[in-house]
């Protein structure tokens, strides 16, 4: 049965009531099937949360609902998108919480800190993504310079519920009058952050929005 996840759509709790919404949606790039959704919970301060798609137990297109199995204590307990892995300070007297050696604490350190992210306090850290690493990330804006200056997004993500097979991504281009248009995933190439600027040129597509 096909189906589709709005972005920025709704994300319901087991018991209906109204948590946060769809920031994005993830697939396997080696079998193109939909794994996980990312929840933005909150406003300003919001947190970016980890839901595997077997957490989900209804979607509903029309309402652009997307309901999980789990109470709004546990869903805002998930993993987040990325958490921060700080690497100890070389001028602790004590090893690191997970007993690496204090050498192996002061290398880590020195290697975090050559690559630049650190925090506000000066500390340096690596990012640890809570998602499988040959994921792809789906989200619903786009650059304009990746469209070739138009204003598209993407709306929905469209999949079969049994197999969660990704089959296609509703785009919307705005202007004026919104307007829908469908890409078979079979012309999206998520690995390529081009795709769409290609897509786009091609001579008969733009007669399709």
């Amino acid at each position: 049965m096909e189906t589709s996840i709005f972005l920025a759509g709704n994300v319901w709790s087991g018991g209906g009531n109204n948590i946060g919404e769809v920031a994005f949606v993830i697939g396997d790039q080696n079998t193109n099937k939909l794994t996980h959704v990312i929840i933005k919970i909150g406003l300003f301060d919001f947190r970016l949360l980890v839901a595997d798609i077997q957490q989900i137990i209804h979607v509903y297109p029309k309402e652009q609902v997307v309901q999980l199995n789990l109470d709004e204590d546990e869903i805002k307990a998930l993993p987040p998108l990325f958490e921060r892995i700080y690497a100890g300070s070389p001028n602790s007297e004590a090893p690191e919480e997970n007993d690496i050696s204090y050498a192996e604490a002061v290398e880590r350190f020195n290697r975090l800190a050559q690559s630049g992210l650190v925090d506000e306090q000066g500390r340096p850290y690596e990012e640890k993504w809570n998602i499988p690493a040959d994921s792809y990330i789906i989200r619903q804006g786009a650059d304009r310079e990746a469209t070739g200056n138009q204003f598209i997004r993407i709306k929905k993500v469209n999949f079969d519920w049994d197999s969660l097979q990704i089959l296609s991504l509703t785009l919307e281009r705005s202007r004026f009058l919104p307007q829908e248009f469908e890409v078979a995933m079979e012309q999206v190439h998520p690995t390529n952050e081009d795709w769409l600027r290609r897509l786009l040129e091609n001579s008969s597509f733009p007669e399709q929005i």
